[in-house]
């Protein structure tokens, strides 16, 4: 069931966030500059797909890659990087296939950030296109454009010039971040089955009193080949599906669903749920993880004769409710010391290294704070994973950030909302550290255009995710009219404006 509202006048504990930033650098024109990372290791949320798998490979596209302006002139350039150039840039390079995965595998391109627009092709076949520069997206890359060996290649064109009616954020901010362009983050090519399981939603209801989680999983399928299933068929097998449980912390088996017979290419989906009695919950103060591992098989008889997929991920059982105005986790008041951090650094910019996040993570997390806001766009998926292993509530937000009210009516800006909401719930909604999706910051939350567009999307975000907040962000106190759209508006103070919340209450 999904929390109550909470609202500013209600909310009895006072969300106070202090700000962390990384010297970011200015927001001025720069000529074409990359600030380079280049040791991206593919530990993102696609990785607990194939982290333990037999069934799936990836082909790591992060290192060094020709790029140019003008498609005459090249240099090199580490992948990942953050770039500082203004309009088009196109980056090429070379990649292996083994020979062992075509006809084999169905592959996807994943790319966890590549700021703003891109249009990307695979030996001269063009393979897709996508917008918006802070959220992860896979493209299908059809096996026939692919050549066993090295001589593949790989050319991506990146855009990252603003446009203010269709892009999050419509321009560059003042006040606000620096906006890199390039590919700044993970890039592979994935491999999975032509029989295999897509996507698995985690959806794990804790009962307090009776000491017992029910796990539902909604589990998709891919099909790329559907003449396998006839010929399987034709040998007298059937496909099966079933889920288990493991604790990470020691690793050990904790449950399994009952195997069900599946046919993937009617039903697209399945539902699978799992009982767990006496279960470790997580909270910031004992971050207890679980992994699942959802298994399709092909049978014949009685026999489980042949591993077709697993899809590993990890989640966490924990209980978010509102009770007399406070928020309560796993039935005890829950009092949040936060801090604002900005996925900036002199060093990387916005393409930050491994080391870098988990050292801001645990610098975090040792100053005594049990909750972190994530400032101005969804972060590298990495965080999102160090929030759950080091126990820190997360609020994570769409880059819609300081957005004029001529814009809140602009079909491209909705759209563009939509489609960052939709990608990073998409992403992070298994995850237990996930508190609540940010739809707005630092807008004029006093007006009805926004009320109006706020509510819409919380309503859209419930009718999806039941088991997360909404919350806005305002330097606004009494005029404030997001509260009534959102479940959790916060407010953010600058220095003496603390004296206008005391007054407001």
């Amino acid at each position: 069931m999904r929390p109550s509202r909470v609202t500013f006048s209600s909310l009895s504990l006072v969300v106070s966030f202090l700000t962390l930033f990384s010297q970011c650098p200015p927001n001025s024109a720069v000529a074409a500059e990359f600030l380079e990372n280049g040791n991206a290791r593919v530990r993102n949320f696609y990785a607990s797909t194939f982290r333990h798998s037999v069934t799936r490979r990836a082909i790591n596209l992060a290192g060094t890659w020709q790029v140019s302006e003008d498609g005459e002139h090249w240099r090199k350039v580490k992948v990942p990087s953050a770039g500082l150039f203004y309009g088009k840039m196109i980056f090429v390079r070379t990649f292996e296939v083994p020979d062992s995965l075509l006809g084999a595998s169905r592959f996807q391109l994943v790319a966890d950030g590549i700021n703003e627009r891109c249009e990307i092709w695979i030996n001269n076949s063009y393979i897709g296109e996508h917008e918006g520069g802070y959220t992860s997206f896979a493209l299908p890359v059809s096996s026939a454009n692919l050549r066993a060996g090295s001589g593949n290649t790989i050319k991506i064109v990146v855009d990252d010039r603003l446009n203010v009616r269709r892009t999050l954020p419509p321009q560059q901010q003042v006040f606000g971040w620096k906006t890199y362009g390039g590919i700044y983050r993970d890039i592979f090519l994935l491999a999975t089955p032509l029989i295999s399981i897509g996507d698995v939603i985690v959806d794990p209801l804790y009962d307090i009193k009776a000491r017992r989680a029910d796990v539902n999983l909604s589990v998709n399928f891919e099909v790329a080949a559907k003449e396998a299933i006839s010929e399987a068929r034709a040998g007298g097998k059937r496909f099966l599906i079933y889920a288990e449980v493991y604790q990470t912390f020691p690793d050990a088996f904790v449950a399994r669903s009952a195997a069900i017979e599946v046919d993937p290419v009617t039903h697209a989906s399945q539902k699978l749920s799992i009982s767990i009695a006496n279960p470790s919950l997580w909270s910031p103060e004992d971050p207890h993880l679980y992994q699942v591992r959802v298994v399709l098989v092909s049978a014949k008889g009685s026999l489980l004769n042949e591993l077709v997929d697993e899809y590993w991920t990890s989640f966490g059982l924990r209980s978010l409710v509102v009770e007399r105005g406070r928020l309560q986790l796993n039935g005890e008041p829950l009092i949040i010391k936060g801090i604002a951090w900005v996925e900036d650094s002199p060093e990387f910019g916005s393409a930050l290294s491994y080391e870098v996040m988990e050292k801001d993570i645990a610098l975090i997390k040792s100053l005594g704070a049990n909750a972190l806001r994530v400032m101005f766009h969804p972060p590298h998926p990495y965080v999102v994973d160090l929030c759950d292993r080091y126990g820190l509530l997360l609020f994570e937000e769409i880059p819609a950030w300081n957005v004029p009210e001529e814009l809140l009516e602009e079909e491209g800006f909705q759209e563009a909302v939509r489609n960052s909401l939709r990608e990073m719930v998409g992403r992070d909604r298994n995850h237990p550290s996930v508190v609540g999706w940010g739809l707005m910051s630092s807008f004029d939350s006093s007006i009805q255009k926004a009320e109006e567009l706020l509510s819409v999307l919380a309503q859209e975000l419930r009718g999806a995710d039941d088991h997360h907040l909404t919350y806005t962000v305002t330097s606004l106190v009494k005029t404030d009219r997001s509260g009534d759209a959102v479940d959790l508006p916060m407010v953010d103070l600058q220095g003496s404006e603390a004296d206008g919340l005391k007054q407001a209450a």
